[in-house]
């Protein structure tokens, strides 16, 4: 990889045949990735993000608007090789969120994506709110207000001062980039677009993920038995849907 690709992706499994980049959830990073690579083939890299603000990033102020930290990452890849595979992108809620609008940054650096895979999210263009979370000033209303809407905040992280001061600004700049995006129209992607869901996703509902079909060139839709963290708690099945589709792309 180039210098800048290596700024903001974590090269998990090499690059190959096809390259698959992946965006996490908010508040997390590479490492929600790192046990991923057991379930790729030899002919698939896997890329994770790396998002300022957090893990070997940590000195850098967290980002908290979408569309130019989607441009930094979209400039990142077309820096790179994997422009000469086909390319994968998928992502989770906010990762969801910032693969799309990335998808669609490279479109305009005439970099084809071949497969879009949007987890646990609703449809960029719904008639929905995104919610007011990262207006709240007082980290206690904000924590409550979270972990009502998302359970993102283990109660151990809560209780831990030094925890706490290190994931609650990751989180508020994730809120903010996730709240304050606006949509604008354009042509659909020239791909498929997979979304994956949570049975229980108190969240996102079937009714906010069926738009995603007016966003590609096709569209397949995978649910799994959880909530909004089912790639977590449903990791190994998550991986093999994932995988088995990349493995039919032509190469």
């Amino acid at each position: 990889m180039s210098p800048e690709t290596k700024n903001w992706f974590a090269e998990l499994c090499e690059q190959n045949q096809v390259n698959c980049c992946v965006f996490p959830y908010s508040g997390s990073g590479v490492a929600s990735f790192a046990s991923w690579k057991r379930g790729f083939s030899d002919q698939t890299g896997l890329f994770a993000a790396k998002l300022p603000g957090r893990e070997d990033r940590l000195q850098e102020t967290p980002r908290t608007e979408l569309l130019p930290l989607a441009s930094d990452f979209a400039h990142a890849i077309h820096a790179s090789a994997f422009v000469n595979q086909p390319l994968v992108l998928a992502g989770f809620s906010l990762g969801a969120l910032l693969a799309f609008e990335v998808a669609r940054q490279l479109r305009e650096l005439d970099v084809r994506v071949s497969l879009l895979f949007a987890g646990a999210a609703r449809a960029p263009h719904g008639k929905w709110s995104r919610g007011r979370l990262h207006k709240l000033k007082k980290d206690d209303d904000f924590i409550k207000g979270l972990n009502q809407q998302y359970s993102a905040i283990p109660q151990a992280v809560i209780d831990d001062p030094e925890a706490r001061s290190l994931l609650l600004p990751i989180i508020r700049a994730d809120i903010t980039l996730f709240e304050t995006y606006k949509y604008t129209a354009s042509e659909p992607l020239d791909c498929e677009i997979v979304t994956l869901s949570g049975t229980e996703d108190p969240v996102v509902r079937a009714k906010h993920i069926a738009p995603w079909k007016q966003l590609g060139k096709s569209y397949r839709h995978r649910s799994f038995a959880g909530g909004h963290y089912f790639a977590r708690t449903q990791r190994d099945a998550v991986v093999d849907t994932i995988c088995r589709r990349i493995h039919r792309l032509p190469v």
